[in-house]
């Protein structure tokens, strides 16, 4: 008979700690712990912010468009090799505009920079001249030739020599024109800034273009940035580096997506609150494994904190005003501690409202007076 009784009891007591147990078996279900940090067990609650309906977006985004050519004038598309859907590489050429006259033009000052037969010709002359001077020399020492004709062999000379230098500085000159005109073929040249892939091809090859027209837009897929809006007090405790965990939000309607979650990074935190909602606004970048997310979809956030991170709100300042102050100055205690001001004194009152003191028996200290030096006379100067 006892026995039925404390079985009784038992079982009473167990039908009525059962929803606290119920709540305690659903919150260890639903926290969440880095699975990359081992030290966060099942027992270590980890701080953290969990933000919902967060908007994810391709990092980068770029629209390639049309050079600006002489003149802001009008070109034209020649060649694309890539079509939409198609994955690129960050350096990849993928098209040009119409370039035809200035790769005739290319070719010109390259034959003119790689060609060396002006400086040789110079190079002969000056030889020659010199050979010349040479013979004239020994013929002035034989005084078989006149001063003006030594003279004008040795002008030949110097214009030789004059003459090669210009035909080298003609030569840099169409080295670096060589340079620019193949500057400007690159510049029309489609280059893809980055990996990813080919979303938008809006012009095909022969059409015409109109300056910094956009022709292909490419995407980059593998990473992805996820934003949102903090709370103004968690501003603080949101850093830049601190790591992030994001679920896909599909309503249902892709279990086999939503349930992963994807790894990532606080990459930027607004310094400016919005007055309005009081909110701050961070940005996190995620890797997109196997590309499984998109541009456009929302997702859920998790920012893992650091422990015992609060936000400064120090009881006393940093530094000591009295400790700080230049002690070199005159002190002036009103600019650091107001004294207290004495109201309802009547206006014919000796009292000073700011001290108490009164004005009337306030004396000042005699100035003590100094004996001045009794002046020596110099016995050997006339009085």
């Amino acid at each position: 008979m006892a026995r039925e009784q404390c079985m009784r009891i038992i079982l009473l007591i167990l039908i009525l700690l059962s929803p606290v147990l119920k709540d305690r078996t659903a919150s260890a279900d639903n926290l969440v712990v880095d699975p990359q940090n081992p030290v966060h067990q099942e027992n270590d609650r980890v701080a953290q912010i969990v933000l919902a309906r967060c908007p994810m977006e391709y990092d980068r985004v770029t629209t390639l468009g049309a050079h600006l050519t002489g003149g802001g004038a009008a070109s034209k598309l020649q060649e694309l090799s890539i079509r939409r859907g198609d994955r690129v590489k960050a350096g990849q050429v993928i098209g040009h505009l119409y370039d035809d006259e200035l790769r005739i033009e290319w070719k010109r000052l390259k034959a003119q920079a790689d060609s060396d037969v002006g400086i040789r010709l110079a190079e002969s002359r000056v030889v020659m001249r010199a050979s010349k001077l040479s013979h004239s020399r020994a013929l002035r020492r034989k005084n078989l030739l006149s001063d003006e004709d030594m003279e004008l062999h040795q002008f030949d000379l110097t214009e030789a020599e004059r003459a090669l230098e210009q035909e080298r500085f003609n030569r840099l000159l169409a080295i670096h024109d060589r340079d620019r005109v193949e500057a400007e073929i690159r510049a029309r040249e489609l280059v893809s800034p980055h990996n990813g892939v080919v979303v938008e091809v809006l012009k095909n090859p022969g059409e015409s273009l109109s300056p910094n027209e956009p022709i292909v837009q490419i995407v980059d897929v593998d990473l992805i940035r996820v934003s949102s809006a903090i709370d103004a007090s968690d501003s603080w405790r949101v850093k830049v580096g601190q790591p992030v965990r994001i679920t896909p939000d599909l309503n249902g309607s892709a279990p086999e997506i939503e349930g992963q979650q994807f790894p990532g990074k606080i990459v930027f935190v607004d310094s400016r609150i919005d007055q309005a909602t009081q909110t701050c606004r961070i940005m996190a970048e995620v890797i997109n494994r196997n590309t499984v997310l998109r541009s456009g979809l929302e997702c859920r956030m998790i920012v893992y904190l650091e422990k015992g991170d609060t936000a400064p709100y120090p009881d006393t300042p940093a530094t000591d005003p009295l400790k700080t102050a230049d002690t070199t100055k005159p002190f002036r205690q009103s600019a650091l501690i107001p004294s207290p001001r004495i109201v309802g004194l009547p206006s014919n009152s000796n009292l000073d409202p700011n001290s108490g003191v009164d004005l009337l028996r306030v004396t000042t200290p005699a100035t003590p007076k100094v004996a001045r030096p009794t002046p020596v006379t110099d016995p050997r100067r006339p009085h």
